[in-house]
């Protein structure tokens, strides 16, 4: 080759200026550049192995997560939400290749947030219609000069007189000579959330009015001056106790300051969280605490659970025949209106043994710690699925369980046929105030909230496939649970309904439309709610009353307390017999009266607590040794005073007894002053109803049971109503 013509020929064209040698150089000159070409391959190698064994897989893996993440976005938000549940869409799927598909990620993802958006305006105006609509209310400013305007997250700024406190204060007139006034509440609330002054701590509102019930009872009122007696209004509120504005401001505006000394014995008012036995200790005639002692067992699910069971047994024994003739007579036997419940791990082999059963294969049933709250470590539980329940209870620390307090369940039959408001479950959040236990005095609030839940709910068909894939928003009612879900319709703004017509809550009073609207019968329903109202308070009375008298006998005329009573309403049986019936869920012993989601939410919450501060009889500290409890019978004044004295009615005037006397008293002022409450015992016919559930406590001069004889009062009124009635 090296002696080839054509060689030869090659190098005299390409290298024209070499001489014969001049090749050789060039030669040497290629073979070196072979040489580092050598050298360098390794290294070559080594960037194209790192290139494509690092670099290119990072990039196709990017590139396929993109498309994965467009995909589900758009297959959720869109297929799953708007083209599983054709009831939110009236015009049926978007056409074929309009579903997701854009020219870009921007496309799509407008495309998906005009479909939820579309859905959440469908969903509100499906659910919300002809739901009063709330104004927001004008504010108000007062002057922020020496800590004179409270700050509710602060105690610093509450041991003086409010600059918002009225100039003078309003006072209920007890309709009995010789008896103390109390202390009218009118709300008083910062602006919610939505408004433009909700920042500032020197702004005021007074929530509205509840205008769409009746007017408020309230007796006869007077104002005085802020002296002698009102000059000085204390409280007293434990440091583990959530300062809600709405009672801050009730109390600011009624004039009252925070009493921060341990030693004090002046403050009318102590609200707290969990109370203990030194609480109760020394309490005065004139003070107010916002707990009865016991009553924790009413608010722990599984004692509830207990205590119901219990107090069947107890109704069944006592009264098989009240249980046949009254109690279907008002809808339901006793054991109708709580959900057939299991507590683990006490109840645990008996609940295996229902869960292994093959009639049970495919029920559900609901599994709730008993500790917990907001509706945290609930989840639906399929009877196939038992041994999921039994590796809970192994966890050490699910649910906030620990050593010494052992994870506790309850676990509920589901109720699989609840009342639905256009596809979507609901339950009722009530507010109950008990005013005593000895005797019983229960009121309910005419105001409620209706909390739905942001996803529909289920066809029966695929009920259990929902248990286990989708959502529980769709399932659980809880606000805490619903206001995290993307569903959710937030309050709307200040020119724009107010949050009335929010499809995530309503009124009971936009219920009752509803319930007219749909013929079902809405009093028959209430009947039903107010006597598992009864029964489930009478269910922990004898523990209470005990607990009490533990104390001292006099420790429950101190006491008041607010439940948040939670009820789910089941589809009516038969058309025939339009009334759905009501299932107790829970009760909540430190209910909520946070005001600031929304102008609804401000509505209700706010005036609840002005009325229960009202009803309860807050009175001022001065010369309160008494404090109204100086009764006397006419029977036991002297000769000259009976003929001259008398309590404006002849039931009253024919008591013999000190106490059913100052029991009557009492009833009737509270009745007096009830505002927007309706009283749900005593009634002309509870102590007949009840009987079997009352706690039986003999006391006076007769001897009789002073529900017995409140209920007589009561039945007394109807044939010769008072004067001042």
């Amino acid at each position: 080759m090296a002696h080839s013509p054509l060689f030869y020929i090659y190098l005299r064209y390409a290298f024209p200026s070499c001489s014969c040698y001049g090749w050789m150089a060039t030669s040497l000159r290629i073979l070196l550049c072979l040489f580092l070409c050598v050298l360098l391959l390794p290294f070559a190698v080594c960037v194209c192995v790192f290139c494509v064994s690092i670099v290119f897989p990072l990039w196709v893996c990017l590139f396929v997560f993109s498309l994965w993440f467009v995909y589900d976005a758009a297959e959720n938000k869109c297929t799953v939400m708007d083209w599983a549940h054709d009831s939110t869409w009236s015009a049926g799927p978007p056409p074929h290749g309009e579903a997701c598909m854009g020219n870009g990620d921007d496309d799509i993802q407008k495309t998906v947030q005009q479909r939820l958006t579309e859905a959440q305006r469908q969903r509100n105006e499906l659910i919300a219609r002809g739901v009063a609509h709330l104004v927001a209310p004008s504010v108000r400013h007062y002057d922020e000069a020496n800590g004179s305007v409270w700050r509710t997250t602060t105690k610093i700024h509450t041991v003086v007189r409010s600059a918002a406190a009225d100039a003078c204060v309003t006072l209920s007139v007890s309709p009995f000579r010789g008896r103390k006034p109390t202390i009218v509440f009118l709300p008083l609330d910062h602006p919610w959330d939505g408004d433009l002054h909700s920042n500032d701590n020197s702004a005021y509102v007074e929530p509205l009015p509840l205008a769409w019930l009746p007017p408020a009872r309230m007796g006869e009122q007077k104002k005085l001056r802020r002296e002698r007696a009102y000059a000085a209004l204390h409280f007293t509120m434990s440091d583990n106790a959530v300062r809600f504005s709405s009672v801050m401001c009730t109390l600011e505006r009624a004039g009252f300051a925070e009493e921060r000394s341990l030693l004090s014995t002046t403050w009318s008012l102590k609200w707290c969280k969990r109370p203990v036995r030194s609480d109760f200790l020394r309490l005065k005639p004139f003070q107010r605490i916002n707990h009865f002692p016991g009553t924790w067992r009413i608010g722990k699910k599984d004692e509830l659970h207990k205590h119901l069971v219990a107090a069947r047994e107890r109704w069944c024994e006592k009264n098989n025949e009240n249980l046949i003739l009254v109690g279907h007579a008002h809808g339901n036997s006793f054991g109708d209106f709580f959900p057939e419940a299991w507590v683990l791990p006490d109840e645990a082999a008996a609940l295996k043994h229902v869960l292994g059963s093959d009639k049970e294969h495919d029920h559900l049933f609901i599994v709730k710690p008993t500790n917990s709250a907001c509706g945290r470590g609930i989840y639906l539980l399929r009877a196939s699925e038992h041994l999921r329940l039994e590796h809970a209870l192994q966890q050490p620390n699910a649910c906030g369980a620990s050593e010494t307090r052992p994870l506790r369940l309850l676990v509920q039959r589901y109720i699989s046929d609840p009342l639905l408001i256009e596809g979507y479950k609901f339950d009722l959040r009530l507010y109950v105030v008990v005013t005593s236990y000895s005797p019983m005095r229960v009121y309910l609030y005419e105001e409620g909230l209706v909390r739905f839940a942001t996803l529909p709910y289920p066809a029966e068909e695929t009920l259990e496939d929902h248990a286990s894939k989708e959502s529980l928003t769709a399932h659980l009612t809880n606000f805490t649970i619903n206001k995290k879900s993307e569903d959710f319709v937030p309050p709307d703004g200040i020119g724009d309904n107010g949050g009335v017509t929010s499809a995530s809550k309503w009124t009971l009073a936009a219920l009752q439309k509803e319930f007219c609207n749909s013929g079902l019968d809405w009093n028959g329903t209430m009947a039903r709610i107010h006597d598992l109202i009864m029964k489930t308070l009478l269910a922990v009375e004898p523990h209470v009353i005990y607990e009490q008298e533990a104390i001292n006998d006099t420790v429950g005329d101190c006491c008041f307390e607010v439940y948040g009573v939670d009820v789910l309403l089941r589809r009516p049986y038969t058309s025939e017999s339009p009334t759905p019936m009501p299932v107790l869920m829970e009760v909540n012993i430190m209910p909520s009266l946070s005001t600031h989601y929304s102008l609804l939410d401000q509505c209700v919450k706010g005036n609840f607590v002005a009325d229960t501060l009202t009803l309860v009889g807050i009175t001022a500290a001065v010369g309160s040794k008494k404090c109204g409890k100086d009764v006397v019978p006419i029977c036991e004044m002297p000769e000259g005073d009976r003929l001259t004295f008398s309590y404006g009615h002849p039931f009253l005037d024919a008591l013999t007894d000190a106490l059913e006397l100052e029991s009557c008293l009492t009833s009737e002022e509270e009745f007096v002053r009830r505002m927007h409450f309706q009283r749900l015992c005593p009634t002309p016919e509870s102590y007949s109803r009840y009987r079997s559930l009352f706690t039986q406590v003999q006391r006076g001069a007769l001897q009789r049971s002073l529900n017995e004889v409140l209920s007589l009062w009561e039945q007394t009124k109807l044939d010769d109503p008072p004067v001042y009635s």
